[in-house]
């Protein structure tokens, strides 16, 4: 989780510095890394929250086993993706 994360502060604090360098003053006198770090916690934040609802969601609907395959079938189509 660790590593995740820092590659995404990495990508929000590189999309911050090329907003603030094409658009002066964008995020104010104190720059955007407050909100970089916030957008990070969201997002965490948000996988916490939608991960059990979801998982609890799918295994009511259709079962223990096909919630772990159409997790599983998801995280291999979302993995062939990130490594293209």
């Amino acid at each position: 989780m660790v590593s995740s994360q820092y590659n995404l502060l990495r990508n929000l604090t590189g999309a911050v510095d090329e907003l603030q360098t094409t658009r002066r003053g964008i995020f104010g006198s104190n720059g955007g890394y407050a909100r970089t770090y916030a957008l990070s916690n969201l997002s965490f934040s948000l996988g916490h929250l939608l991960g059990p609802l979801v998982s609890g969601g799918l295994a009511d609907l259709v079962g223990y086993y096909w919630m772990n395959a159409v997790l599983g079938k998801s995280l291999a189509l979302l993995r062939v993706r990130c490594l293209s």
